[in-house]
């Protein structure tokens, strides 16, 4: 079950921020779940996908209004979002690459 979370309890959380936005990383996630969701007076934010297991210390947000997170290439997470799409045994290496290669840059 998620928790209600801030952006800003976010930040202090994790160290490393990918932000998604909505739908761009489904196939991706599908097969994680959130740990936690933000809301404001607009209603749904953005969902929170720990991937400390991957890189320690980093999350994925997704949503209609992430946290400014780390930059990532659209090419390259279109392409493994394509990848998991057409692979759905291959996901959690997938996301494994994405993540690794997405904040080995920082």
């Amino acid at each position: 079950m998620k928790y209600k979370t801030t952006a800003k309890a976010v930040k202090s959380e994790y160290r490393h921020i990918i932000s998604v936005i909505y739908c761009d990383a489904q196939h991706l996630l599908s097969k994680r779940y959130p740990v936690a969701c933000a809301s404001g007076i607009y209603g749904w934010n953005f969902d929170v996908y720990d991937v400390s297991d991957i890189v320690p210390g980093a999350c994925i947000c997704t949503g209609y209004r992430p946290p400014k997170g780390s930059e990532y290439d659209f090419k390259l997470l279109s392409d493994y979002e394509t990848r998991a799409k057409s692979d759905p045994e291959r996901i959690e290496s997938l996301l494994t690459e994405f993540v690794t290669k997405t904040l080995e840059v920082k």
